[in-house]
């Protein structure tokens, strides 16, 4: 009697706490966990409308990269022909998919069977957008053409590796050095192999994919010896830029007038340092979240935001007669501008990555691998075979992909002859990177084409000077990289290896 009593006064006094605030409170908190709860329940089918919508987006804003640009109408039908016919595949390919997973003995489930849906729908409406874009040819193309250029203005692929960082600051690393007098050679070479220093570093998430699907290593370990790597890289790009394309001496300039005029430059930039500790702390001590590989996917995109309502705040303070109706307007227009971009790069990132996993299936399937020696008696003799295998395999996949493959078959080999799980992968993710600067795709180079322009591309072609300075572009990080792969494959062997 006397517990019923006191759980009924219990009752009435947690009543009486229920204020209108707390219930508000409530009402947030089950609405954010029912929408969690559904974003679990459904996440591979919103991953599927994801990729859809995101794909469709890049090819009706033809947002693919070219290994060359469309400039004439040939070009333009060639592209966009191709495109239709390998959607077109796609679709072929996701209908009988479905067709046989239905007539299986295995009985597929209604979820499964829906997702099947999902990818026939979106693979056709993918076909239609290609298709529609290839009969609505833009205005301002050339008439005419040759047809040996014309199969160049085929799409290739963005990489979510070092590619992402060319198209996110290609531009901008390539005016600053324009404009502090570098010429048009060394400045494409900079920018082209501008993301292939930072890969090994943390947050990159190529590294965390590679630490999910290998036990051997960690992510602590692996960004721990990726910053001696990205330190040999740096130096090793800034040495060949300085000893081989110098062109006299050097004159710096006494620590008094430098410094001064290196503070002034870094003042602009203060603020936009601020935003971003600003974010960085709110999610520390407000959420307890710190920044990480992990965390990085959430912090970054709010860190752009941020940075873009600072923007547009400060824009509006040195204006003082804009009117805050103009001022929303702008910031609004500033995001939609931006998701819309986000959104074509997601698009030719998400469906790259997909179709670069079935390729990687497509190769273990077929056991090639299996031709080749399974274990090997010198650890020097398995890296050579190893570093060959991995840039020709960076110079035709993306590297998640790629990663995928290499897990399944190349690092089982290069474990067993003795090589250590660490140096192996740090081997990999540089022979990746000068894969991705190596001809004949050169898949770096293709999207600094892109980000600077064709215009400021074929000034540089028109440059005369040496052999050396007319393809410096080219062969400067060729030098760089593979100084740099040579040395992180066999000097570590020098202390390990017997």
């Amino acid at each position: 009697m006397l517990e019923c009593q006191s759980d009924h006064a219990n009752f009435d006094e947690v009543q009486g706490k229920l204020t209108p605030g707390v219930k508000a409170y409530r009402a947030v908190e089950l609405f954010v966990a029912d929408l969690i709860a559904f974003g679990l329940s459904a996440q591979r089918y919103l991953l599927a409308i994801l990729v859809m919508l995101c794909a469709i987006t890049a090819t009706l804003t033809r947002h693919h990269a070219p290994m060359r640009s469309m400039e004439t109408r040939l070009d333009y039908t060639v592209s966009h022909t191709l495109q239709t016919v390998a959607n077109a595949m796609l679709l072929g390919s996701s209908a009988i998919f479905r067709q046989s997973s239905m007539g299986s003995t295995a009985s597929i489930s209604a979820e499964e069977l829906l997702l099947h849906n999902f990818w026939v729908i979106g693979f056709a409406c993918l076909t239609l957008a290609s298709l529609y874009r290839l009969f609505r040819a833009p205005e301002h193309l050339a008439q005419g053409g040759r047809l040996g250029q014309a199969f160049l203005a085929v799409p290739t692929a963005y990489t979510g590796a070092s590619g992402i960082f060319v198209i996110a600051v290609g531009a901008v690393i390539y005016s600053e050095l324009r404009a502090a007098g570098a010429r048009r050679h060394l400045a494409l070479a900079a920018t082209a192999m501008s993301g292939s220093l930072g890969v090994v570093l943390r947050p990159c998430l190529l590294v965390v994919v590679i630490a999910y699907l290998n036990r051997e290593v960690t992510t602590d370990e692996l960004f721990g010896w990726g910053i001696w790597v990205f330190v040999l890289t740096a130096t090793m790009f800034g040495v060949v830029a300085m000893s081989v394309n110098r062109q006299g001496a050097f004159n710096l300039a006494p620590t008094a007038e430098a410094f001064p005029a290196s503070v002034k430059a870094l003042w602009p930039l203060l603020p936009y340092a601020l935003v971003m500790v600003g974010v960085v702390l709110l999610y520390r001590f407000a959420l307890d979240v710190k920044m990480d590989e992990f965390s990085a996917p959430r912090l970054l995109p709010v860190m752009m935001l941020a940075i873009l309502v600072y923007e547009h705040v400060s824009l509006k303070s040195r204006r003082g007669r804009a009117t805050s109706e103009v001022q929303h307007q702008g910031l609004e227009r500033s995001i939609r501008s931006a998701t819309n971009d986000t959104t074509a790069e997601i698009g030719a990132l998400l469906l790259l990555l997909g179709l670069s996993v079935s390729i990687g299936g497509v190769i273990e399937r077929s056991h090639i691998m299996e031709a080749f020696p399974q274990a090997f008696d010198s650890a020097w003799s398995a890296m050579l075979l190893m570093v060959v295998i991995l840039v020709i395999l960076g110079m035709i996949m993306d590297a998640f992909g790629a990663v995928i493959l290499v897990t399944a078959t190349v690092a089982t080999i290069a474990y067993a002859s003795g090589i250590h799980p660490i140096h192996f992968w740090m081997v990999t993710l540089v022979a990746f990177e000068l894969g991705y600067l190596s001809p004949p795709v050169a898949l770096n180079h293709l999207l600094t084409r892109q980000v600077v322009g064709e215009s400021e591309v074929l000034a540089a072609q028109q440059e005369g000077g040496t052999f050396y300075q007319r393809y410096e572009r080219i062969i400067m990080p060729l030098i760089a990289m593979g100084i740099s792969l040579l040395l992180v494959a066999f000097v570590p062997l020098l202390f390990y290896a017997t």
